[in-house]
């Protein structure tokens, strides 16, 4: 999963470099974008140990596990602000394009 991290930024440098050097396709861009939206939006809401989704929050606090709550927690926001990050990334692309 932390893997994952660092390869979203490449989405958010990807439209920068499209549009200043006119290197690499629109098409290209928009899938990745897709892909990175669709997995980390998924992961913020799973319900598997791995993932620490706000479900999995829920239950690491039922099961008084407070300090993988709340290290759930931040990895579920931080899962949640990246997808929300990329679909306002494709619309400034867009819109400059």
């Amino acid at each position: 999963m932390m893997i994952w991290v660092p390869l979203s930024l490449y989405v958010f440098y990807l439209p920068y470099k499209i549009l200043l050097t006119n290197e690499g396709r629109a098409g290209v861009f928009y899938a990745l974008s897709l892909l990175t939206f669709v997995f980390f939006f998924m992961w913020c809401i799973a319900d598997f140990a791995d993932a620490n989704g706000f479900v999995q929050v829920k239950k690491y606090y039922d099961a008084s596990k407070g300090g993988a709550g709340t290290f759930g927690l931040f990895t579920s926001i931080l899962n949640l602000a990246i997808s929300v990050l990329t679909v306002i990334n494709v619309y400034m692309y867009y819109k400059s394009s």
